[in-house]
């Protein structure tokens, strides 16, 4: 016999199941009358009655554990706790109702286990723990009857399904996406903090590294193993360090000494002295062609030498190097003539009266003074008298007449603040007007004279240099010896000296290198037929003219070494001393910088793990909890439409799939 549902009567209502989409689930209910209308006005009014009971529980009932909520301490750890809702007033009347203790945190003294706020495993009521109290009827009293009334009020208006309805659509649409945002940014984090640290730790050894090379290639293998041997700040042992370094030029100037004294660089210079007697006429020998070279080629074996003198070029350069440091290059001094300074007037004394006025003779030209003097007529004793010009001039001082002695002095009146010139006039009881003995000291010596912006100039007195601390620091170069202990190579020392010695190196090195050419020309034998026979037979092959070339270049290849270069600017140069100290200096901190970097990352990467895993947690509490929030709505929708199966519907159910 074939069932009604086989014979085709269609399915009954009570079991096509209902799907109601999750952000949906508040009209619905409010459509169907499951849900007071003004259902936002009553569950604010409920919240508040909720507020003022969740501020008198202890900490642990505030922090309970139970269906539909999530944990409490990993929420409130970010910011404020969850708010209160149906789920969380259902788990605290429950614990009550289990004996839980309710009452006020400073009512009584709390346990150990009570006061672990933060303990979210401490959820389970102590055993033994007192019941709730009960009113005559069997009813609650006191707290759990003010927690089950809230329960109550809850269920009968139907207010905890438009609740739940709004808390799923939060946590679906912005809670948990925004968690899961959260841990896979900080995932990326720890990542890229990992692919930092390994590269700051790669860097700082191949810093390491290139410190090491930096020190054997400036001091040496020797330096590294005496460094490591000694302790003491670094920056001012390697600045020492650097200042030491000017006493190994001298073992370059011995190399190049004995590389220019070669034989082979004699032959050399004879066979050019040859040559240029031949080709241009003369008896021109390697002294007058190559002079500085000869010079040096003409000591002995251990020959000295006076240390060299400093040239002109020498105290320019030391002068712009004063300058580039902010210091004082010095001004010009000018020496009066032999003769003394011709003044332009010429002065007159009458040997036989001592108390006879001084007779000044202008120049041819004559002096114009704006005044005119005249005599009295005969009195060579009186004063003379001064005739000012028409408008007058007043001078401030007025000269009078003593009555007719001649031997007596000019009374002149100063003004009335006086006139301090730092000088006194006494009378000898002679009544003449001489200078003492030992004249007037003027306090004039050396003048400097400088040029200023505008192009004037100005002089001002030199002063006698004061002698003061000792200038040689540990930057500076080391003194030079005495002058009977100089070895002859050290006159390489002498800037334009060396300079001369590579020249005529680099003179007689490109000319063999021509008659190298000639040679392997097809016009070497008719130039060459000529010659006297000493030119044809030596060297009179090509490569024995290379040969004698690299013996040339062997002594300018010294001097251009980069190391033998960078010796040379130490020993020259205060400012390239202090540069290649701070470079070093700089170049040994790179390492040490580069792992203080990785410290630091390694420690932000124990805080991005730690709140990596918070985060984790925390949106995995939300997920189990929004799925124990839908099952309890869906139950109960179910109940209310009497029995049916209820489904939510929507991302909902993709949210709890994705763990």
């Amino acid at each position: 016999m074939l069932s009604s549902r086989a014979a085709g009567q269609a399915r009954p209502d009570a079991e096509i199941p209902v799907d109601v989409h999750y952000a949906k689930l508040a009209s619905w209910l409010v459509d169907r009358k499951k849900a007071p209308a003004d259902w936002r006005k009553r569950l604010a009014a409920l919240h508040a009655r909720v507020g003022e009971l969740a501020r008198k529980l202890p900490a642990r009932l505030a922090r309970a554990r139970g269906p539909g909520v999530p944990d409490v301490a990993l929420l409130s750890a970010d910011g404020d706790p969850p708010a209160w809702d149906y789920f969380r007033a259902v788990v605290v009347r429950d614990r009550i109702l289990d004996g839980a203790d309710a009452e006020e945190p400073g009512s009584s003294e709390p346990s150990a286990e009570e006061s672990d706020a933060t303990d979210p495993s401490a959820e389970e009521s102590a055993p033994g723990a007192a019941k709730p109290r009960r009113g005559f009827f069997g009813g609650l009293t006191g707290v759990a009857k003010a927690w089950d009334d809230v329960v109550r009020a809850y269920e009968r208006d139907g207010l905890h399904l438009p609740e739940a309805a709004l808390a799923m659509a939060r946590a679906v649409d912005h809670d948990i996406p925004y968690h899961r945002a959260q841990v896979a940014k900080r995932g990326k984090q720890l990542v890229d903090l990992d692919r930092r640290e390994a590269e700051y730790k790669r860097q700082a050894a191949a810093a390491a590294k290139k410190f090491e090379a930096m020190r054997a290639d400036v001091f040496g293998a020797d330096f590294i193993a005496e460094k490591k041997s000694r302790g003491g700040d670094a920056a001012k042992a390697i600045e020492a360090d650097v200042a030491a370094l000017a006493r190994k030029t001298d073992a370059v100037f011995e190399r190049v000494a004995d590389a220019a004294r070669a034989d082979e660089v004699g032959e050399a210079a004879e066979h050019y002295a040859e040559w240029i007697a031949w080709a241009h006429g003369g008896s021109a020998t390697a002294e007058e062609l190559l002079p500085a070279l000869a010079r040096l080629r003409a000591f002995e074996a251990g020959a000295t030498v006076a240390p060299p003198e400093r040239s002109r070029s020498e105290d320019e350069r030391r002068r712009d190097e004063a300058n580039d440091e902010g210091g004082d290059p010095g001004g010009v001094v000018v020496e009066p003539p032999a003769g003394g300074i011709d003044w332009g007037v010429s002065v007159e004394v009458d040997e036989g009266d001592p108390g006879a006025a001084t007779v000044v003779e202008p120049p041819a030209g004559g002096i114009d003074w704006g005044v005119s003097v005249e005599d009295d007529g005969g009195d060579p004793g009186a004063a003379a008298v001064v005739e000012p010009p028409a408008g007058g001039i007043d001078w401030g001082v007025s000269v009078e007449d003593d009555g007719g002695d001649p031997g007596a002095a000019a009374v002149v009146e100063p003004p009335a603040g006086g006139i301090d010139w730092g000088v006194s006039v006494e009378d000898d009881g002679g009544g003449g007007g001489a200078p003492s003995a030992g004249g007037i000291d003027w306090d004039v010596g050396d003048f400097v004279v400088e040029a200023t912006a505008s192009g004037e100039t100005s002089s001002a007195p030199l002063a006698p240099p004061t002698p003061g601390p000792s200038e040689e620091s540990e930057s500076d170069p080391p003194p030079l010896p005495p002058a009977s202990e100089l070895p002859f190579h050290l006159a390489l020392r002498d800037q334009a000296f060396r300079a001369s010695v590579a020249d005529d190196l680099c003179e007689l090195r490109a000319f063999l290198r021509q008659r190298a050419v000639d040679l392997r020309g097809r016009e070497a034998a008719t130039l060459l037929a000529s010659a006297p026979a000493s030119v044809r037979s030596n060297h009179a092959t090509p490569d024995a003219l290379d040969a004698l070339a690299a013996a040339c270049e062997v002594p300018v290849a010294i001097l251009a070494a980069p190391a033998n270069r960078r010796l040379l600017l130490v020993a020259a140069s205060a400012r390239f001393r202090s540069r290649l100290a701070a470079e070093v200096v700089v170049a040994g901190e790179a390492e040490g910088k580069l792992l203080r970097a990785a410290e630091e990352l390694d420690a932000r990467r124990a805080e991005t793990k730690l709140a990596h895993r918070r985060g984790a947690a925390k949106a995995e509490s939300m997920r189990v909890a929004l799925g124990e929030v839908k099952a309890a709505v869906e139950a109960a929708v179910s109940k209310m439409l009497g029995g049916r199966v209820v489904n939510v519907v929507g991302d909902v159910n993709k949210v709890l799939d994705d763990k």
